[in-house]
């Protein structure tokens, strides 16, 4: 299915962004996921992994990586993204990544495409970032090197032949058709480059490298042209059968086009005025309906029917009929810094009191290696907390849990003794900060706040 993107850098919210890489099948019966929270109560690491909901089972994890180790060479894929699935749910991909081990396997591959469909047949490996074609046929992939040379390859999934054929590939299913065609942008001009090596170039005016897509059947390119500074973006229409282009709408929030599985209903992000959320109209042109649902990534049914939201609420599905809203998965928090004072650190020293960012709405409580924290203050967008004097020295992890089902979390290093000047909290006596009308004095008395000076020891008050 066609997935609705990601939102413009300016709205996305730690809470928007827990649940991403939506993508769903023909009729919505099924929505693949990246995340890297984990069930509540588990002792998996926080690597992004791919999830799958449907209405008989809920939401189950279907592909992860528990363990990143792989010697020196032997590279291991363990962070999980892009998930994709054809139109009749037979065939799921996605992608993997992970680092280097040592500069001597700097050569190595960054990351490998996984195709699946069901038990009975293999599991396939390609590498390179992956685009599954919507009807399941065909994958194309991009290693780091065809990326840099501009090329992909297209692997036929029933046959196995590959063939080499130019352009870039991004890894995302909405740029590929049925037939294992692809469009590729340059400056001036979108390319569709066939599996068998055709071309056909139709001149535009400054298309987005991300924003333009295909319809399954290879008949209509939607793409948005970016005009430039206090300018606004326009979503224009090119038949392919004949090169002629329409412009559909035109704004300064445009952006992320999507297309339905019959290229009709045309999707995409709004954000201006009183609008923010996905919207819809169709090809043709007409008038948009707007449904006013911020999120950082949706997905949308082939058949229009039903969209799936990573909202402030949660992961939730959208009947596009009815605009009733169910929640799939209440809010999760969601965590990005710890920071020590007023800096972002892994380090907690016993005793400290710290604080953690991210989206934490919904927070019922917080586990540092695997002791209760105290909660000091508790804010839609930040937690401070104190951390206990009992704790080992170590690594472990810092998690968050609510009443949803998964939970989240970062790793930090405890410590007993890691001493930090509070930034901005030195005084002098009468607790006035240095400045130019109350400059510090030859003399004066400072007082300078730090954390992690550890337990004190006996008789030092």
């Amino acid at each position: 299915m066609r997935r609705l993107c990601v939102l413009a850098a300016a709205f996305v919210t730690p809470a928007l962004a827990q649940f991403a890489g939506l993508h769903t099948t023909q009729t919505g019966d099924a929505l693949y996921f990246s995340s890297p929270v984990r069930p509540a109560g588990s002792e998996k690491p926080f690597y992004s992994r791919i999830y799958r909901w449907n209405a008989q089972t809920g939401v189950q994890i279907v592909a992860e990586v528990n363990d990143r180790d792989g010697g020196d060479c032997e590279r291991i894929y363990y962070q999980l993204y892009e998930p994709q699935v054809s139109l009749d749910g037979s065939v799921w991909a996605y992608t993997g990544s992970g680092p280097v081990a040592s500069r001597s396997c700097s050569e190595r591959e960054p990351n490998e495409g996984v195709i699946r469909a069901g038990p009975a047949n293999p599991t396939r490996r390609i590498a390179g970032r992956i685009a599954l074609s919507p009807n399941g046929r065909y994958a194309i992939s991009s290693t780091a090197r065809a990326a840099s040379g501009r090329y992909h390859l297209v692997t036929d999934l029933v046959s196995g032949l590959q063939s080499v054929v130019a352009g870039g590939s991004l890894g995302v299913q909405a740029r590929v058709t049925n037939d294992g065609s692809l469009i590729d942008t340059e400056s001036t001009a979108i390319f569709l480059a066939s599996r068998t090596g055709e071309t056909r170039v139709f001149p535009t005016e400054h298309p987005d490298v991300d924003d333009a897509v295909i319809d399954p059947g290879g008949s209509i390119i939607v793409y948005r042209t970016r005009l430039g500074p206090g300018r606004p973006a326009r979503l224009s229409r090119i038949a392919v059968a004949t090169g002629v282009e329409t412009s559909l709408a035109s704004g300064f929030g445009f952006s992320r086009p999507a297309l339905s599985a019959d290229g009709r209903t045309l999707y995409f992000w709004e954000a201006g005025g009183d609008t923010l959320g996905f919207s819809s109209m169709s090809t043709s042109g007409g008038p948009v309906r707007r449904f006013n649902i911020p999120s950082a990534d949706f997905a949308v049914s082939g058949d229009g029917r039903v969209a799936f939201l990573s909202t402030a609420s949660g992961l939730v599905r959208v009947d596009l009929e009815t605009r009733e809203t169910t929640v799939l998965v209440p809010p999760t928090p969601y965590l990005t810094n710890v920071y020590r004072g007023y800096e972002p650190s892994n380090v907690v020293a016993l005793g400290s009191s710290f604080q953690i960012s991210g989206a934490v709405s919904g927070l019922r409580s917080v586990r540092l290696c695997g002791e209760p924290m105290t909660i000091q203050e508790n804010q839609p967008s930040f937690v401070r907390l104190e951390a206990p004097w009992t704790l080992k020295e170590g690594d472990c992890d810092l998690v968050a849990s609510s009443a949803s089902p998964f939970e989240h979390g970062l790793s930090v290093s405890v410590r007993v003794f890691d001493p930090l000047f509070v930034r901005n909290a030195v005084f002098n006596s009468q607790y006035q900060y240095n400045s130019s009308s109350t400059p510090f004095r030859a003399g004066d008395l400072l007082i300078a706040y730090m954390t992690g000076l550890g337990p004190l020891a006996g008789g030092a008050l």
